[in-house]
């Protein structure tokens, strides 16, 4: 299949031949498996349309997985939090029965009534893992190494993306036309470019901005006003709603010790845009939705206190501390709707929201702060 470009690609939908968009696990990913974020509200813009928007079977039950799996640990750091509280305060609580009193979900119940929720609410379809791929087929491209299948040890077992993709590819061969397949995965892009029906966008916004370019002048010139430094509000609003992202984070770090980390925080030290294209994601009578890139850089700060476990009382002491900073660069897309008819150089801002999955800050190496009392 030749590579399309971006002006071809958007005459493939001018002339309905992109029949299906789907997405890749990558995709819900990005979004943090938030359902509710704009670029996935906006998929119910579909509906009825002569798009469809499809998901293999395979994509859903591993993003439903996923879900559950961080569902399940964060409902186990409660109950070992109630076990570790017990045990301190000798308070003799049944454990168990709080946790029952929570009412919480079972994870992959609810993970997949979540999900099902979503695919409902966008009108979406299901393609089954048995449309279309045989035991022949996979086994053809297993044996011969095709995508999504290689030499590499670790993509040997491509399994799940064999069926999800040939199934895809099979569903828009019987609708006549190309299904648009948005994801990360160097993978899905090899199997694109030898299909005659997948077609490979690595962005969800850029594939909704194929569907919105009659709204395009709306996003240049959000896009102008911002690069001249006229569009003061949302620069402000940009500063504001960056500086609540970073205010969680995931550390990463290497110690000799076991450690635990608190008074965490962040400070955004700048930002650029990563691109002067906005993709529009959804548009109506009176407001457009766009997708804007930024390179942000961040500095990030942890304290950390190291503990080691006594072996006579079986606990873990603490033997020391440090605080640590770290320099990051991280890329964000902030999603902001404005009016449409709104062409001042300074637009009101109707809504603005980050998109991205958890922010993650590398502290490197971390050990022990003895200051001027550490013996030579």
């Amino acid at each position: 299949m030749p590579k399309f470009t971006e002006a071809e690609l958007a005459d493939l939908v001018d002339q309905e031949q992109i029949v299906g968009l789907t997405l890749d696990t990558t995709e819900f990913f990005h979004v943090g498996y938030d359902y509710e974020k704009p670029s996935f509200k906006a998929l119910g813009q579909f509906a009825g349309s002569n798009t469809a928007v499809v998901f293999s079977e395979v994509v859903l039950r591993e993003v439903q997985a996923d879900v559950g799996d961080d569902i399940e640990a964060k409902t186990e750091l409660i109950r070992s939090g109630l076990k570790q509280v017990n045990k301190a305060a000798r308070l003799r609580l049944d454990a168990k029965a709080l946790m029952d009193g929570l009412g919480l979900p079972k994870p992959f119940e609810r993970a997949k009534n979540l999900l099902d929720a979503f695919v409902a609410g966008i009108g979406a379809a299901t393609i089954g893992a048995d449309a279309g791929p045989s035991v022949r087929a996979l086994t053809d491209l297993y044996f011969t190494f095709e995508p999504p299948f290689s030499k590499k040890a670790e993509k040997k077992n491509e399994f799940p993306d064999a069926i999800a993709l040939l199934s895809l590819e099979y569903w828009a061969k019987q609708k006549g036309g190309f299904v648009l397949a948005v994801s990360g995965d160097s993978d899905w892009k090899r199997f694109a470019d030898q299909s005659e029906h997948v077609v490979h966008i690595p962005r969800l916004a850029a594939a909704l901005n194929l569907f919105n370019g009659d709204n395009a002048v709306v996003a240049n010139r959000l896009a102008a006003n911002l690069a001249a430094k006229t569009a003061k509000r949302l620069a402000d609003r940009i500063n504001e709603t960056l500086a609540g992202v970073v205010e969680t984070f995931d550390v990463d770090a290497n110690a000799p010790y076991f450690y635990e980390v608190d008074d965490e925080h962040a400070v955004i030290t700048g930002w650029t845009l990563a691109n002067d294209q906005f993709d529009v994601l959804a548009a109506d009578d009176d407001s457009v939705t766009v997708a804007i890139t930024l390179a942000v850089e961040a500095t990030f700060y942890a304290a950390f206190t190291f503990e080691v476990r006594d072996s006579i009382d079986r606990d873990y002491v603490s033997i020391g501390g440090t605080r640590a900073a770290t320099e990051e660069t991280f890329e964000s897309v902030v999603v902001v709707t404005v009016g449409r008819d709104d062409d001042s150089p300074d637009p009101n801002i109707l809504e603005i929201e980050v998109e991205g999955p958890s922010i993650s800050a590398d502290f490197g190496y971390v050990e022990v702060d003895y200051g001027d009392d550490r013996e030579m």
